[in-house]
Parts: structure tokens; C-alpha cells; sequence
């Protein structure tokens, strides 16, 4: 044929990038006007589906973290989509990782998600370089743990769709509330209760939680650098205590913020308890780390953000075993 011409805007001899399942048609034309045509169909290669491998609270009971594994995964996958339930059945796009990044997503929204207030699902989905999402996975559920005066109660980890991954739940107990944790008792991974025969001796001073025992074990990596963080063998829950707020509301005796709103200058003042020494980071809504810096209580430290967008940021302060989140606004 001395020319073709093609359906749907295809141009002969030129790639092009199929957005979906087609079929393109093809007219061949010779010199004497003579034509013929044939058919091809493209077929794409949807993303594999990705799992979470757990879901857990980090160790200051401050915010959720997920975690999954990259192995066997090619680097078609450009990055990985982060869903949570907000809405009963309706999850929402919250967040996104680059495949070649640590695989964990920290959930720092303590407005809609608190492990201090509530439990939450997540979900996981993975997208090609083209731009084509996979399926989502199952959801994972956080485990959330209360108690009513030495009797502490929790809702069962659960993965949808698979079996009961718990073999045991074991209660600590953290006497002072300084890192020290003792284990209390532990149950089947059926059950959600425990009793604390020593509750009214550390009512006032104790932290508690509840963790998973069970053969779940989750390595994040990075594949740029080959980079493997130390392996995660547990989920944790939210802390739980009877002091006055928890765990999580110190802040204004734990650290101060202002001016807040701020144009440019954030001052961050340590509280003296603290013994003057703190890490002040600055994270995006969406968990992504966009200032450290170490700090003495003995100076008040100034964050400039005239470089950052307008916008709502997380200030998270850490020190002396204990993490306090924030939100601030640069406008």
C-alpha cells in the first residue's frame, strides 16, 4: 500500500500509549486506489495487585502506619496509592508512595484519623507508568484498645476476606510511662479481653496498650538504594491510660507554636520538663518529612517556611520519649 490510515487518531509509524482495551482499524490504499483494511486489538497489562502486609501504631501512639513488601514487583509500578475508610465502604484516596521509596505510608491525619480517638481500614492499590491503577487490596483494620477501670478491652485485628491472622494478644504495661513495657498477661487471638490484677497500683502513673502475636512479619524497603529497614513482627495499638487527656494532649505544656497562622517565621519554644532538647519536623498532610532539625529548650527555634506553599502542615515535636503532633498554617 502506498498509504494507511487508522482509527482513533493513530498516526502510522508513530507510537502512541493506549489508555484502554481497543480495537484500532487499519485501511491500507495502493496507487490504483485499491484498498484493503484489517483489525488489531490491544490488550493491557493491568498492575498487579499489591497487599498490605500490616497495619500498625507507631510507638509514641501518635499516628498509623502501614507497611507492605516489594517483592517480586518490577519497576513498571511507578507508585503506590493509599486508601482509608472515612465513610462506611467508601474509601479515599489520602495519600501516595514512589515505588523507589521506603514502602510505608504514615497517616499524620489526627483530625480523621486519631489511633488515640478511633480505629481505622486502609487499603493499597498500585499504578503503572502509564498511569494504570491496579485493584485495590483488602482493607486491614487498626487495633483500638480501652478500658474500663483494670479490664481492657480491644476490637480484633482483621484482614478482609482471610482468616484470623492473631495467634495471641498480649496487654503491656508501662509502669512510668518512660519505655518500659512488661507484659501483663496474653490471650487467644480469638478473644478481646484482659484484666490487670495491678491496674489500681499504676492507675495514675501506667501506659498500656495491646499487640499482636502472630507469624506476620513485614520488611519496608527502598529499592534505590537496596535500603531494608529492620523487620516489623507485630501491630500495635493506640495507647491507653487514666491520665487526665492521654497521651497525646500535652502539647501546650510539652512545647508552644507561634505565630500560628504564620507568612513565614514558625517559632518553636520546648517545654523546660523536657529537659530542653527536642526533634522539630515539619511534615506534608500527607506524612511526607519536609524539615528536621534538633533543638535546645534553652533558645526558642525558628522554622522558616517563606519557601512553602500556602497550606496546612503537621509540626511534630519528639523528646524525652514522647511525641506531640500539631497542625499549623502558612498563608
Amino acid at each position: 500500500a502506498l498509504s494507511y490510515a487508522w482509527s482513533s487518531g493513530v498516526i502510522n509509524g508513530t507510537p502512541f500509549t493506549p489508555v484502554t482495551i481497543l480495537a484500532y482499524y487499519v485501511t491500507g490504499t495502493d496507487t490504483y486506489g485499491c484498498s484493503n483494511n484489517d483489525t488489531v486489538i490491544i490488550f493491557l497489562k493491568a498492575p498487579p495487585a499489591v497487599n498490605l502486609c500490616m497495619v500498625t501504631v507507631d510507638t509514641f501512639s501518635t499516628h498509623n502506619i502501614l507497611v507492605w513488601e516489594k517483592s517480586g514487583l518490577t519497576d513498571e509500578i511507578a507508585y503506590f496509592n493509599i486508601y482509608r475508610e472515612d465513610i462506611t465502604n467508601n474509601y479515599t484516596l489520602i495519600g501516595s508512595v514512589a515505588f523507589d521509596s521506603l514502602s510505608e505510608y504514615h497517616d499524620y491525619d489526627t483530625l480523621m484519623a486519631d489511633p488515640n480517638i478511633t480505629t481505622k481500614r486502609y487499603k493499597i492499590s498500585a499504578v503503572d507508568t502509564c498511569g494504570n491503577e491496579g485493584p485495590k487490596s483488602g482493607y486491614h483494620n487498626t487495633i483500638f484498645i480501652s478500658h474500663s477501670g483494670g479490664t481492657f478491652n480491644w476490637n480484633t485485628y482483621t484482614i478482609q476476606n482471610q482468616p484470623n491472622p492473631v495467634n495471641n494478644y498480649a496487654l503491656y504495661r508501662d509502669d512510668f510511662a518512660n519505655g518500659n513495657w512488661t507484659l501483663v498477661g496474653t490471650t487467644a487471638g480469638t478473644q478481646n479481653v484482659l484484666n490487670d490484677p495491678n491496674y489500681s497500683t499504676f492507675q495514675l502513673t501506667a501506659d498500656w496498650r495491646v499487640e499482636t502475636v502472630w507469624s506476620i512479619s513485614c520488611t519496608s524497603t527502598a529499592r534505590q538504594s537496596n535500603g531494608i529497614q529492620g523487620a516489623i513482627v507485630k501491630s500495635k495499638s493506640n495507647i491507653s491510660n487514666n491520665r487526665t487527656g492521654g497521651i497525646k494532649n500535652f502539647s501546650q505544656a510539652y512545647f508552644s507554636v507561634y505565630p500560628n497562622p504564620t507568612s513565614g517565621s514558625l517559632n518553636v519554644e520546648v517545654s523546660a520538663s523536657n529537659n530542653g532538647k527536642a526533634t522539630v519536623k515539619v511534615l506534608s498532610m500527607m506524612g511526607q518529612e519536609l524539615y528536621s532539625a534538633e533543638v535546645d529548650g534553652s533558645n526558642v527555634h525558628t522554622v522558616d517556611l517563606s519557601k512553602f506553599e500556602n497550606g496546612t502542615y503537621l509540626l511534630q515535636v519528639t523528646g524525652n520519649n514522647k511525641t506531640s503532633v500539631q497542625r499549623i498554617v502558612k498563608q
